[in-house]
């Protein structure tokens, strides 16, 4: 039976998904899409042809691995630690711990890769620190790291043989080097860390090996040394062990005083929030929050007597919500209510990074919730990168977009109260027939540049304009009356 090793990049994915795409056109297997853009690998058992989806491909994986700790410990083995890429989505999360499932084993966590890294690190290093420490870890992967030095007979008995010196090997490569330390430099942006503060360089993963990498982080902590001596192909496996003896309360063992100190937190890759009025994400989790994490938010209906209520869940950096990844929606009923009925909105990410998003109204107490189980929240890590870079690029265009909807949003509240003052039966009996033209018309106008099509079609100016104009026609008009009013108390 033909396995593929590739199970981990298609897992938690669909068929259509770009980054499959494009990997398609390397693999040497052949990965077909089901009914549902699900993909899946075509492999050769017995001289038949099987279709399995990467959830199976994983836990045959995870079922060998299961076997020998079995062998090895002779005692069964039932519970797991499963570690992940940090950039991998809330599906894919899901998909991993389904594996898991499949494999017969209870999946107790789902952590990120580089933690797990730090965990072993700091097991093994730094067992009896008491001061706080910095640890920078520098996962650089070694699924990848493949090499063939030879190829024997490939054509008609013929030898091809090419030497690849370091030199050649670091031109050729120039590019991935300068980005892997781009996002070094925005690894301590987003921290906001001074890299002076940093006390140890992990180096994890194979491809962290590459001497080019190396001197580049080496030049980027001047006077640091780089920790080279926990393995970078078994840290992030020990690390997963560790966290799986902290999770059973340390039985089984006597290092309980070392690990009792140990407290593990992993972060969310992406920001997560809603979409509000005016296409804007309003986020209630932003990127590298610590997990588990849970937030809540007040929203409010548009309208008057709104029937439902429209929750759509995001993924991204981005300020316009339409540009960010979708990761799910619902319809949530409420009941019949003034415009500006709340709304109560919470996200919840748990400790295996799986999100939980729930919206609830306190009128009759009705609460909807659902789980982000495949959605369509699937990025690799050039992607989740890319999408951060492209956030930073458009940061002033969004800052425009943001400011032009909340112009927008402001006159259009502006109409809806002047609409419901002038719902007074009475209020067209104290006003003039030329001031009552001038109020309908000025709603009129606002209305109409309210309902058009696009926020785009109006400038931020022309809607704090127009805002200015109504609020100036309404105050007049609403003077007059006040005024005419406290006339007639006087002569009273």
């Amino acid at each position: 039976m033909l396995l593929s090793t590739d199970a981990k990049r298609l897992i938690g994915r669909k068929y259509s998904d770009p980054v499959i795409e494009n990997d398609l056109k390397l693999w040497p297997f052949k990965v077909v899409a089901d009914a549902e853009d699900k993909p899946k690998i075509v492999v050769n058992y017995k001289g038949q042809e099987k279709e399995l989806t990467p959830e199976e491909i994983s836990s045959m994986i995870l079922t060998k691995m299961k076997d020998i700790a079995v062998a090895f410990l002779e005692s069964p083995v039932t519970d797991a630690v499963v570690t992940v890429p940090a950039y991998f989505s809330h599906s894919q999360r899901k998909a991993t711990k389904d594996a898991g499932t499949i494999a017969g084993l209870n999946v107790m966590r789902i952590i990120n890769e580089p933690t797990a890294a730090a965990l072993a690190y700091g097991l093994q290093k730094k067992p009896n620190c008491v001061e706080k420490r910095n640890v920078f870890v520098f996962d650089l992967g070694g699924g990848t790291l493949e090499a063939t030095i030879d190829i024997d007979a490939l054509f008609q008995g013929i030898d091809f043989h090419s030497t690849m010196t370091r030199a050649r090997f670091e031109k050729l490569n120039d590019d991935l080097f300068e980005k892997c330390m781009d996002t070094v430099k925005r690894c301590f942006d987003d921290a906001r860390v001074d890299k002076n503060h940093v006390h140890d360089i992990v180096l994890v993963g194979g491809s962290s090996r590459i001497p080019k990498v190396q001197k580049l982080l080496q030049s980027f902590f001047p006077g640091k040394e780089l920790c080279k001596s926990i393995n970078p192909d078994e840290a992030v496996a020990y690390g997963a062990a560790v966290q799986a003896y902290m999770i059973n309360n340390g039985q089984g063992g006597n290092d309980s005083k070392t690990l009792k100190n140990l407290v593990l937190m992993d972060v969310t890759p992406l920001s997560l929030g809603t979409s509000i009025k005016g296409d804007l994400m309003s986020v209630l989790i932003p990127r590298n929050t610590p997990i588990p994490a849970k937030k809540k938010g007040t929203y409010f209906t548009d309208s008057d007597d709104q029937p439902t209520v429209c929750v759509d869940v995001y993924e991204g950096e981005r300020l316009r919500a339409s540009e960010n990844n979708m990761l799910g929606l619902f319809s949530f009923d409420v009941p019949p209510a003034p415009r500006g009925f709340p709304i109560y909105i919470c996200f919840d990410v748990n400790e295996d990074g799986i999100l939980s998003v729930s919206a609830e109204e306190k009128l009759t107490g009705k609460k909807q919730e659902i789980t982000i189980n495949n959605g369509t929240g699937r990025f690799s890590a050039k992607e989740v990168a890319k999408m951060i870079e492209e956030a930073e690029m458009l940061k002033d265009e969004d800052e425009k977009y943001k400011e032009r909807v909340k112009a927008k949003n402001a006159l259009d509240e502006c109409v809806y109260k002047v609409k419901k003052a002038i719902k007074d039966g009475n209020f067209f009996s104290k006003v003039s027939a030329m001031d009552k033209q001038r109020i309908m018309a000025a709603i009129r106008e606002a209305r109409e540049m309210v309902n058009n099509d696009g926020v785009e079609q109006g400038e931020t100016y022309q809607y704090k304009k127009c805002l200015m104009e109504l609020q100036s026609v309404t105050n007049e008009i609403m003077g007059k009356i006040n005024s005419d009013y406290e006339e007639g108390d006087n002569e009273d």
